[in-house]
């Protein structure tokens, strides 16, 4: 005697948790296994855009794991295994025009593909990505995050070198495309508005600056709009955006440091104008904020993050993590900047008979790469975006000890330079490990800065 079949709503409440089930794995660990094996319920409900949207994930997820390594699969497969998850990723959007969301994963999963070159259609990929990003705004204009992934789609997609503005480097259109849709109104540009000044503004960073003003406790943005007005030597609106960004978290000893370079480069060139007594009130201010940033308990530098949709999130965080490091470099410069300035001061302070002046520049300069080391260490996700933190980190700690070192050798006490010799020997250990696997960096062994006996 057989038994009888399932009736369909249990088998829809059977695919439904293993719906739920898989999506949880694949945005939590990134684990595929389980969103692949929902292919059985997708072919038993054909007309469910979620499921067909989350098989279609699994698959790019493993074509980008192959792309970058952390997959086996030859360059066929991964064609093939990609081509049929923008495949599933477009019926789920075909399935329910309405649910914009479907358009940004399917814009993503193109953008990716267009940076790395996965499938021989890569080329064509940027501008569906645009294209999908564009749609889903169109259809709703209020949404941030669809503007904020358009905006990236513009900043991020190669493009031929003839093709490439001036302004930024970056691929972008000369203009927004025809079926472009406006903003929504608290964040579309005035009618009135005079036309920008040479260099033109990219269409990408008039779109960042809108969202930035309509969520001002975003660091990220403000950072990211810093880094960008830094390049155009737009030096006031960068200084700007930097005090958003800091004022949103005050508490953030990384934004402090930044703050304080900042002040010491307002001050080199007020001396440069001979307003001396500029210069003096930037320094003083300098030196307040890193003061600050020195007892903050917090250090994050909110490198800007793009609104990746959250079936996808991990894969990309791999395959895309190299488009955040422009930014992620621009700030790192910025403290080395900081560390070399407070570095000049306490050789001055040396010159001027002040040894334990010096000592506490050097040891100033130590600390904030120390705090550079430890937060890239402490990172649990693998990302590139780590790896300029922790070399960055651990040169200006090295700068650092050697000042140290050289100022105990000379002036004393020489009971201190046992704890030198030890950082820097900690400091080699570091950097053994971070060459072998920067992914199996343990947050346990992380060598924290210390105070000397």
């Amino acid at each position: 005697m057989t038994s009888a079949s399932p009736a369909p709503s249990s088998d829809r409440a059977r695919a439904d948790r293993a719906y739920h089930a898989a999506l949880q794995r694949l945005t939590q660990t990134g684990e595929v296994t389980a969103a692949l094996a929902m292919k059985p319920w997708l072919q038993r409900f054909p007309q469910e855009p979620r499921y067909h949207e989350l098989y279609g994930a699994a698959l790019v997820s493993r074509a980008l794991a192959a792309a970058t390594g952390e997959h086996q699969a030859g360059e066929g497969a991964r064609a093939a295994l990609f081509r049929e998850g923008l495949e599933q990723m477009e019926e789920a959007a075909r399935l329910q025009p309405e649910v914009p969301d479907y358009l940004i994963t399917v814009g993503w999963a193109c953008l990716a593909d267009a940076r790395l070159g996965i499938t021989p259609d890569a080329p064509k990929r940027a501008t569906r990505a645009k294209d999908a990003f564009e749609a889903a705004v169109k259809a709703n204009p209020q949404a941030f995050t669809y503007w904020q992934s358009l905006a990236d789609a513009l900043r991020l997609a190669p493009v031929p070198p003839a093709a490439t503005s001036p302004a930024m480097g970056s691929g972008k259109p000369a203009a927004p495309p025809e079926n472009a849709s406006s903003p929504p109104p608290a964040l579309s540009e005035s009618a009135s508005s005079p036309p920008p000044a040479p260099p033109p503004i990219p269409r990408e960073m008039s779109i960042y600056a809108r969202l930035s003003a309509s969520a001002p406790r975003d660091a990220g943005l403000h950072l990211l709009l810093y880094s960008w007005r830094l390049r155009r030597e737009e030096r006031e609106d960068a200084w700007r955006e930097l005090r958003l960004a800091q004022q949103s978290q005050p508490g953030n000893g990384a934004l402090l440091y930044l703050l304080a370079e900042a002040y010491l480069d307002r001050a080199d060139r007020a001396r440069d104008a001979n307003q001396l007594s500029r210069s003096d009130d930037e320094e003083d201010r300098a030196y307040s904020a890193l003061e600050q940033a020195q007892r903050a308990a917090g250090f994050n530098l909110h490198v800007y993050q793009p609104a990746w949709p959250d079936v996808l999130s991990r894969a990309l965080q791999i395959a895309l993590g190299d488009s955040l490091t422009p930014e992620a470099l621009e700030l790192y410069r910025r403290l080395d900047a900081l560390a070399q300035k407070i570095a000049l001061r306490g050789a001055n302070s040396l010159a001027d008979g002040d040894p334990w002046g010096a000592e506490a520049a050097h040891f100033a300069a130590f600390n904030l790469g120390a705090k550079l080391v430890n937060a890239a260490w402490n990172a649990r996700d693998r990302s590139v975006i780590h790896l300029p933190e922790l070399s960055g980190g651990m040169k200006i700690e090295e700068r650092a000890l050697a000042a140290l070192r050289s100022l105990y050798e000379t002036y004393g006490p020489t009971d201190r330079l046992p704890w030198v010799q030890n950082q820097q020997a900690q400091l080699v250990e570091v950097r053994r490990a971070v060459s072998e696997a920067v992914d199996a960096l343990s947050p346990a062994e992380t060598p924290s800065a210390q105070a000397p006996p």
